[in-house]
């Protein structure tokens, strides 16, 4: 016997008691202090990569892509402390 939870089934809960009476709008700022933070100590409401031992076998790629993507943008830009920066 398999049980089969769909992702996307999870990801569609707008719960304000979840997520907040702001669910309806895309704040991705409440991330920012973790997932148990931002679904009121709910984790398992955002899992995107699922969770336990039998998780995404490609979580691990998909954060160093990520990395990578994001150094590789990163690199076209250069950055200087402000004349005015003291210690």
């Amino acid at each position: 016997m398999a049980v089969c939870i769909p992702a996307l089934a999870l990801h569609h809960e707008y719960d304000p008691q979840i997520w907040g009476e702001d669910v309806h709008f895309f704040k991705p700022e409440r991330f920012a202090d973790g997932v148990p933070n931002a679904t009121k100590n709910c984790a398992a409401a955002f899992m995107p990569f699922g969770m336990g031992p039998r998780s995404c076998v490609g979580l691990n790629y998909a954060f160093t892509e990520i990395k990578i993507a994001l150094s590789m943008i990163l690199q076209q830009y250069s950055f200087t402390l402000s004349p005015t920066h003291t210690h």
